[in-house]
């Protein structure tokens, strides 16, 4: 064994801790945000509900707008892992899909995401690092998914025309998002949407 081997074990069990806590420091973070908003968001109420010494979370997050950017990009991270699901979901149909099933591998994942980060919609509105090189950089990566997952849905159309369909979808489910629009509001963006995808296939066929 090398010099220094032996340290592996403790410096990974270290690292498992520090990720640990960053966790349950982002977690405290959504928690407040939910229940105060932002006008009432306070790094002191953060590390207390997070049982963190203060000095802990300024380890982490050394400012408020810091702590605001990470709970964004752990959203980011989680939105394009709900996004990738649904491509998934559409790869494991045995038929091509039809407009309610694509858009039940496209918009079931974002409900379950907003659900599970309630804090999402309130950053994207007011938050004050909004617009960031990663928010730029998930837009053109969920374009893409939604790109390829629209191949499977109109497979004799064009990589430019389904990427202008997917932007099409993106700025729909991206305002319906940030709204925060009601069920019925919803429920007839969601057959607008259906509406176009029916368009989409009628216009693209062989």
């Amino acid at each position: 064994m090398k010099a220094g081997e032996k340290n592996y074990p403790a410096r990974e069990a270290h690292q498992k801790r520090g990720h640990q806590r960053r966790q349950s420091l982002l977690d405290a973070a959504e928690a407040l945000i939910v229940e105060t908003g932002l006008e009432g968001f306070a790094m002191a109420e953060v590390a207390k509900r997070a049982g963190a010494a203060h000095g802990s979370l300024y380890q982490f997050f050394p400012s408020r707008a810091a702590l605001l950017k990470g709970l964004h990009l752990r959203h980011m991270d989680r939105l394009q892992e709900a996004v990738a699901k649904g491509r998934q979901t559409l790869v494991g149909l045995k038929k091509s899909p039809g407009p309610q099933a694509f858009l039940d591998a496209y918009l079931e994942p974002l409900k379950l995401f907003l659900s599970q980060n309630p804090s999402y919609r309130l950053l994207r509105l007011g938050m004050p690092v909004a617009g960031t090189d990663a928010e730029a950089d998930l837009d053109n990566d969920v374009i893409a998914e939604l790109t390829d997952m629209l191949s499977s849905l109109i497979p004799h159309s064009s990589e430019n025309e389904r990427r202008h369909a997917a932007m099409i979808l993106l700025e729909v489910a991206d305002a319906l998002v940030i709204l925060g629009t009601s069920q019925q509001v919803a429920a007839e963006a969601r057959t607008l949407l259906r509406l176009y995808l029916n368009d989409l296939i009628e216009r693209f066929a062989e």
